[in-house]
């Protein structure tokens, strides 16, 4: 059975490799327009190299791919490749980086315009606060040109003179006022009943006063003048201050002391005794403490005189006053008789000692 089957298909492969080879199997392909009707079989064309041509008809026909219609649409490709090859119907690659190239310096540019608006943006707020602080000024004058309203003329009369408002009393009323030819305004002045200051009535008060210095006159002789004179300030001092015959007219702060003075320590002032007839010499020590007072164990002052502020000579030593209640005080006039006078304190005390002392010149004439 086996070796019936081999036969068989020994002389299958045989027929179909006869089929294969045109020039033994003399078969000829062909293909029907209706599969089920053999009838209508057409043989199949190929050219001269055995390459089948086949016409491919699409829906209603008119669209084979015939030699004809392969040209035209080739001719409509090169006519597509040519427009997309024209640099006026194409951006060019060139073009295309120019064009990003623009874009980007517009981003750039629209980029310092949003910087520049941000910058303006404060300068705009600062304006903005100006404003309102004129604004507000602007609400002050208002107010102010509201007020002064109040005390300016309300209305001019019938004949075009100002109308003051005048307010007594609570009662305002206005009265009218009248320019003279120069533009000067004209007040009336009125006391009592018809005593206007009128023209007749200056001359009658000029008149007056003319009567009033012929009657001087014979009193201001140069003997009068000369006795009044007498009474009077002769010349100012150093300071400009007017000087009285006889009489102290000032009393000069020149100098003072006013500090603690150490163990063994000393403290001085001196002072020009220019103008002064005499100095006084005031203060206290450690006010309220007990103190040791005297050269070489407690506390002294002096007074010296100098010709020249430089040599100095002993005038004389203060007393000081302990006092019942330790006043420490100092209080002496002393006359001037040098052209400078100087104070020393000196604390030989075992502690330190405040000195508040004080020196008035007195500015006379003789």
């Amino acid at each position: 059975m086996s070796g019936t089957f081999g036969q068989y298909q020994d002389l299958l492969l045989s027929k179909l490799s006869n089929l294969n080879d045109a020039s033994t199997s003399n078969t000829i392909m062909t293909a029907t327009t209706d599969v089920a009707d053999h009838a209508t079989a057409k043989r199949l064309l190929c050219d001269e190299d055995g390459h089948l041509q086949v016409d491919v008809v699409s829906m209603s026909g008119g669209g084979d791919a015939s030699a004809a219609n392969q040209t035209a649409g080739n001719e409509s490709l090169a006519d597509i490749l040519t427009e997309l090859q024209t640099p006026t119907a194409l951006a060019s690659e060139n073009s295309l980086q120019a064009v990003d190239s623009s874009i980007q310096s517009l981003s750039s540019d629209i980029g310092d315009v949003v910087s520049a608006v941000q910058d303006l943006d404060t300068p705009i707020q600062d304006v903005g606060s100006s404003v309102n602080n004129v604004d507000a000024s602007v609400q002050s004058v208002e107010s102010a040109i509201g007020m002064m309203s109040l005390k300016l003329p309300l209305a001019l009369s019938s004949n075009g003179n100002l109308q003051v408002s005048i307010e007594e009393g609570g009662v305002e009323t206005q009265l009218p006022t009248a320019l003279s030819s120069a533009g000067n305004l004209k007040v009336s002045i009125e006391e009592g009943a018809g005593s206007l200051a009128t023209s007749a009535l200056q001359t009658v008060g000029n008149a007056s006063l003319s009567s009033i210095a012929s009657n001087l006159l014979p009193a201001a002789t140069a003997a009068n003048q000369a006795t009044l004179s007498a009474k009077l300030p002769t010349a100012p001092d150093s300071d400009g201050r007017l000087m009285v015959a006889g009489k102290a007219v000032s009393n000069v702060a020149v100098a003072s002391i006013a500090t603690s003075v150490a163990i063994g320590g000393s403290q001085n002032v001196s002072w020009n005794t220019d103008g002064y007839r005499s100095v006084n010499i005031y203060g206290g020590v450690s006010v309220g403490q007990s103190i040791s007072t005297g050269s070489g164990y407690g506390v002294y002052v002096i007074i010296e005189n100098s010709p020249d502020n430089t040599n100095w000579y002993f005038y004389k030593e203060l007393y000081i006053n302990n006092g019942m209640n330790y006043e420490n005080n100092i209080a002496n006039v002393e006359t001037v008789i040098a052209p400078y006078m100087r104070m020393t304190m000196t604390n030989d005390d075992s502690v330190a000692r405040q000195a508040n002392l004080y020196v008035h010149g007195i500015k006379s004439r003789d």
